[in-house]
C-alpha cells in the first residue's frame, strides 16, 4: 500500500486547509481500508455551474450485488474545513457505464445521504461514509452497462433446403411488449427423424451480449430482462425465406449436399397455423392475479427492506452517540462524587480546627485576665520557669550573653563621649569578651545536649 502522508500533507498545505492534522488522519484511515482509492487534486463541481480544485479521493469501491462484486467508480471531495464540513460524493461512470438516477443519486452522479446532511465530527468520518455507500449501492446500483446496438447483417443468410419438404421458419408474430423469450424454441421436423416428441434446441439470444469489464474496474450490473415462457408449438409451413436476425447473431448456412431425395411417404409431425400460434401466445401471456400479487409483494418487501436498513443505520449511529454521552456523564458523576467527598472531609476538618481555636482563644483570654490581676505581685524572675535544670541553664546562659552584649555597647558609648579612658575601655572589653566566649560555648553545648538547633 502506498504511503500518502507526504502527498496529502503537501496538498493540504497548498490548498490552505486549516485542520490539516485531523483531515490527514481521516483521509489516511479511509485510504488504508480501501486501497482502490487514491488522493488527487481535482475540480469539484459546485452549485451554480462553478468548480473549485480540492483534494479528492478518486477510484473505485467494492459493491456486492447479487453474489458478485463490482467496482463502482466514485470521487469524494474534501472541503476546506474538513472534517468539520461534509464532503461531496459523486458517482463517476466510465464510457461503458450510464448513471441510474434514484433516491440517493441524481442524474449528474451527485450522492445524497442523511449521513452527509447530518455530518458531525468526530462521529462522522470518511471510512464510515464509504461503508454506507457500499451498503446503499448494494441495494440500488447507481450505474448500469450501456447497451450496444446489434450489428446489421450485410447479406441475408439463406437456410438450407432439403428435397421432399418445404423449409419452415420461426413464426413472425412478435411477443407482447415487455416480455422476452426464455423457453427453448420448437425443433423443426427433419426428414428421416424418428416419430415422437421433438428434441429442444438452445434458443437464440434475445438480448445484447454482456459488455466486457473495463480495465481496472468491474462492469456494473445490467438490467435483467423479465422472465417469461413461450409454449412450444410446431411451426406452420410457409415458403422458404431467410431467418430474421436474432440479437445480432447470424446462423451459418448448412452446406448443400447431393444426397438423393427422401421418399415422399415419410410421415411428419402435425403442424399448426400462424393464427392458432398467435392465439396461444397471447393467452399464455395473460397476467394472473397471483403474478400481480407476487410482483406487488416483492416491490413492497424491497421498499420496506431499504427503509429498515436506513432506520437501522440511523438508529445504530444514534445509539453510539448515546453510549458516548452516557460514558461521559458517568465519568462526570464519578468526578463530582469524589469532589463532594473531598469537600465534606475538608469541611469536617475545618469545623474541628475552629472548635480547637475557639477553645484556645478562651484559655488565652482567661490567662491574660489572671495575669492582669496579679501584675503588681508578680516577680519577673519567676515569670518563666523552665521544666528541667538543663533548660534552666540554657535560659541563664542566654540571658548572661545578652547582658554582656549590652555592657560592651554602653562601654563603647562611654568611650565615644569621653567619659572613660581608652586603656580602661580596652581592659574591660577584653575581660567581658573572654567571659562572653565561654558563656556562648557553654550555651551551644547545652542546646546540643537538649536536642535543640544551633543559634
Amino acid at each position: 500500500m502506498a504511503n500518502w502522508d507526504s502527498f496529502l500533507r503537501d496538498k493540504f498545505n497548498l490548498k490552505g486547509y486549516p485542520n490539516k492534522s485531523q483531515a490527514l488522519r481521516d483521509a489516511k484511515t479511509a485510504l488504508e481500508q480501501y486501497t482502490t482509492l487514491k488522493p488527487i487534486l481535482k475540480n469539484c463541481p459546485l452549485p451554480g455551474g462553478h468548480s473549485k480544485e480540492l483534494v479528492c479521493l478518486d477510484g473505485t469501491i467494492p459493491v456486492n450485488y447479487r453474489g458478485s462484486t463490482y467496482n463502482i467508480p466514485i470521487s469524494i471531495w474534501l472541503q476546506e474545513k474538513h472534517p468539520y464540513m461534509a464532503p461531496f460524493a459523486h458517482v463517476v461512470p466510465t464510457a461503458e457505464m450510464e448513471i441510474k438516477p434514484g433516491r440517493h443519486v441524481d442524474a449528474h452522479g451527485r450522492v445524497y445521504l442523511p449521513f452527509l446532511t447530518e455530518w458531525k465530527h468526530p462521529q462522522s468520518d470518511l471510512y464510515s461514509l464509504i461503508q454506507m455507500l457500499c451498503l446503499i449501492f448494494a441495494e440500488q446500483p447507481p450505474v448500469f452497462a450501456r447497451s450496444r446496438p446489434p450489428p446489421m447483417p450485410s447479406h441475408p443468410q439463406q437456410p438450407p433446403t432439403y428435397p421432399g419438404y418445404q423449409s419452415t421458419p420461426y413464426p413472425n408474430n412478435p411477443l407482447p411488449q415487455g416480455f422476452y423469450q426464455t423457453g427453448p424454441p420448437t425443433q423443426m421436423p427433419m426428414p428421416g427423424m424418428p416419430q415422437g416428441p421433438t428434441q429442444p434446441n438452445p434458443p437464440y439470444p434475445t438480448t445484447t451480449p454482456t459488455l466486457p469489464p473495463a480495465t481496472g474496474r468491474s462492469q456494473p450490473p445490467s438490467r435483467p430482462p423479465p422472465p417469461s415462457r413461450l409454449p412450444p408449438t410446431s411451426r406452420p409451413p410457409q415458403p422458404s425465406q431467410p431467418y430474421p436476425p436474432q440479437g445480432g447473431i447470424r446462423m451459418p448456412a448448412m452446406p448443400q449436399s447431393n444426397s438423393p431425395s427422401y421418399p415422399s411417404t415419410q410421415n411428419y409431425p402435425p403442424t399448426t397455423t400462424a393464427s392458432e400460434l398467435s392465439r396461444t401466445t397471447q393467452s399464455s401471456f395473460k397476467i394472473s392475479p397471483d403474478m400481480l400479487r407476487a410482483s406487488l409483494q416483492s416491490g413492497v418487501e424491497d421498499k420496506i427492506r431499504r427503509r429498515l436498513n436506513e432506520v437501522f443505520t440511523q438508529g445504530q449511529q444514534e445509539m453510539e452517540t448515546l453510549k458516548k454521552t452516557e460514558y461521559n456523564l458517568t465519568e462526570g458523576r464519578k468526578k463530582l462524587e469524589n469532589m463532594i467527598q473531598q469537600i465534606e472531609a475538608e469541611e469536617a476538618e475545618v469545623s474541628k480546627d475552629i472548635e480547637i481555636l475557639t477553645q484556645k482563644n478562651k484559655e488565652i483570654e482567661e490567662t491574660v485576665a489572671t495575669l492582669q490581676q496579679q501584675s503588681d505581685k508578680m516577680n519577673i524572675d519567676e515569670a518563666v520557669v523552665p521544666t528541667t535544670p538543663l533548660y534552666n541553664q540554657i535560659l541563664e546562659l542566654y540571658a548572661e550573653e545578652n547582658s554582656l552584649d549590652d555592657t560592651m555597647y554602653y562601654l563603647g558609648e562611654a568611650l565615644r563621649r569621653e567619659k572613660i579612658e581608652l586603656d580602661v575601655f580596652l581592659k574591660h572589653v577584653r575581660s567581658l569578651s573572654r567571659k562572653q566566649f565561654m558563656s556562648r560555648a557553654l550555651l551551644q553545648k547545652a542546646r546540643k545536649t537538649a536536642g535543640l538547633s544551633e543559634l
